[in-house]
């Protein structure tokens, strides 16, 4: 096995990959257990102390706010009720809250580390 082949793509990690979402919808979608995830979840989880290992509603909440500021990046073509929403962290930190199949679709892209590959040489040359 060639390891190269294991590499992630630091811009996709950070700066996320369009994927289709639902009939028209996309999501840009960043890697989760990124650097850039661990320390926004570590921030966030700090004033928690330990009641995010005790508490599931505070872990729940604390992983939504950490998927709204650096995993769920942007989207197109998402409609509640009919009604377009504009992407914006707050409104993807509510949705992600209140629409349970968005925040399953978020994760599952999220670790999907095929999706955050570093192309090799030979990928990038054509071969």
């Amino acid at each position: 096995m060639d390891l190269e082949s294991t590499l992630f793509d630091p811009e996709k990690e950070e700066q996320g990959v369009w994927q289709p979402f639902g009939e028209d919808g996309e999501l840009l979608v960043a890697r989760m257990f990124s650097d850039k995830w661990n320390a926004v979840y570590r921030r966030l989880a700090r004033p928690h102390g330990r009641r995010l290992q005790r508490d599931p509603d505070v872990q729940r909440r604390v992983m939504e706010e950490a998927m709204a500021e650096c995993v769920l990046l942007g989207w197109k073509n998402l409609r509640v009720g009919g009604k377009e929403i504009k992407y914006t962290k707050d409104a993807a930190r509510d949705l992600l809250q209140r629409f349970p199949a968005l925040k399953t679709a978020v994760l599952d892209i999220a670790q999907d580390d095929a999706v955050f590959r570093a192309e090799t040489e030979e990928e990038h040359l054509g071969n």
